[in-house]
């Protein structure tokens, strides 16, 4: 999944001896981490993982309502920035924690909005119906999940289809698609007043059907966020 945000970050690194860094030690560096929108409002409930390239062990914090955390990473190592969100994880950044001597503390700024739409791309139905394939499982309980983290979230569930077919019964399919997901999502405990489903048809193509590559990037579901 790839540019679901806009991102920036901003570290300071530091040395330190102060009494007031109890919490890191010669293994560890203390990181404290601000999340916020590109306006510099706090987000609240954002997951950021930081996954080491050398130990591959992986260390997660969920922002508090001021947009803060704080997190111990093992010294020594270079860690892949990775944020939650629509569909799963996404890589933005790296972040080197040396194996100096002494304590190790710094800030992280973390700025980023999620984008209006998002294609799910592993979201597939059976050929010519509603039915999902079982390999979209993964997305939707993914997507789920982080509905259910960030409950101010609204989403509209578009469905679009290729142009084979007529224009009346692809945009029955579409709906019908969509309709799915957001069933597939009300059962995982999503609350339904925070979806609409609406199908599309033909109406929104994004490649050229005259191409397979074309038609089969046209058959897609959206997430387009309506609140967030």
């Amino acid at each position: 999944m790839k540019n679901l945000f806009l991102l920036i970050l901003i570290f300071t690194v530091q040395r330190a001896f102060s009494q007031q860094e109890m919490k890191a030690d010669e293994q560890n560096g203390l990181l404290r981490i601000k999340i916020t929108d590109m306006k510099g409002k706090a987000r609240e409930n954002e997951e950021v993982s930081f996954m080491g390239t050398q130990s591959k062990k992986t260390f997660s914090g969920i922002s508090n309502r001021d947009g803060r955390f704080t997190i111990l990473l093992p010294k020594g190592d270079v860690y892949k920035i990775k944020i939650t969100a629509i569909g799963g994880q996404t890589d933005y950044s790296t972040l080197s924690i040396p194996a100096e001597p002494g304590i190790y503390s710094g800030e992280l700024v973390i700025k980023f909005e999620l984008p209006s739409t998002i294609t799910l791309e592993d979201v597939l139905f059976k050929s010519g119906s509603a039915t999902l394939e079982s390999s979209s499982h993964k997305s939707l309980n993914e997507l789920a999940d982080f509905m259910k983290r960030k409950q101010n979230l609204e989403i509209e569930v578009a469905g679009h289809t290729d142009n084979v077919g007529s224009e009346e019964s692809d945009l029955i399919l579409s709906q019908k698609r969509a309709e799915s997901v957001k069933n597939f999502l009300i059962s995982k405990g999503v609350a339904e007043n925070r979806m609409i489903a609406k199908g599309y048809g033909q109406s929104q193509p994004v490649e050229d059907n005259s191409t397979e590559t074309g038609r089969k990037k046209n058959r897609r579901t959206e997430i387009r966020v309506l609140k967030q």
